[in-house]
């Protein structure tokens, strides 16, 4: 998640000290930790060939300026 802050040239982007660095890390292992690390395992109700699946890579454009 980036928050935009834009001045009169429309060219500074910046991220919140949430998003970034060790706050970021370590409050997103804290919550991986508290939700018992849901990401570890596949679920139960998942495809048997899930695990032999490439991954999808997605491409974005944006055109606005």
């Amino acid at each position: 998640m980036y928050v935009c802050m834009y001045t009169h040239t429309h060219t500074h982007t910046y991220a919140p000290h949430q998003v970034r660095g060790v706050f970021a890390v370590v409050s997103a292992g804290l919550a991986a930790t508290v939700r018992m690390i849901p990401a570890y395992k596949m679920q139960v109700d998942a495809r048997q060939d899930n695990g032999d699946m490439q991954p999808l890579t997605l491409y974005g454009y944006e055109s606005s300026e």
